[in-house]
């Protein structure tokens, strides 16, 4: 009974008493996922939406997250402090760039050090701005010596009270200081 319908629309959901039926979409984005041994994709649009309809409604989708379009069109340091979404922030801070949104946002830094474990990289440790929706916090960029199942290298908020970029490294990994300081290689 519901065979016809299935291969001749889009998405569908039957229920007791009605059915919604959608259109097909006219265009689905998507980019192999960066360690799948399975050929996985997932969503992804850099420059509009990755699902699109003939009526031109849209989902605008980057690396697998569903983001609202200025996310893709517009990310500015404003609009990232006033999103609610942590994955839509840091989205949008990732499509705007870690160094922009470090200048947009007049972040301070606080201290730099090298990255134990991870010769030629830098940690770098970052005021965040005051934002009265959460705690004071800071923000360590540094390069993970690994990269996520994502295949991206994350950025760490740590506690405001951590003054040493080596102690929030090792903060984000409940390590003391001097014992994350003596890692000889990241892997």
């Amino acid at each position: 009974m519901w065979a016809a319908p299935a291969r001749s629309c889009g998405w569908w959901w039957p229920g007791e008493e009605v059915c919604v039926v959608a259109e097909r979409p006219r265009a689905v984005h998507r980019e192999p996922l960066p360690v799948a041994p399975n050929g996985e994709v997932r969503l992804h649009r850099e420059d509009g939406p990755e699902v699109e309809f003939g009526d031109g409604w849209g989902v605008h989708v980057r690396h697998g997250t569903p983001v609202p379009e200025w996310v893709l069109r517009e990310p500015t340091a404003e609009r990232i402090a006033a999103e609610r979404n942590v994955e839509v922030r840091r989205t949008a801070i990732e499509r705007l760039g870690w160094d922009a949104y470090v200048d947009q946002a007049g972040l301070r830094l606080v201290a730099s050090a090298p990255g134990p474990g991870n010769p030629g990289c830098e940690l770098r440790l970052y005021d965040m701005p005051l934002d009265v929706r959460f705690r004071p916090a800071r923000l360590l960029l540094a390069v993970n010596g690994s990269v996520e199942r994502d295949g991206r290298r994350r950025r760490l908020t740590v506690p405001d009270g951590i003054d040493d970029p080596v102690a929030a490294a090792g903060w984000s990994y409940r390590l003391p200081k001097a014992l994350y300081a003596r890692l000889a290689r990241r892997t």
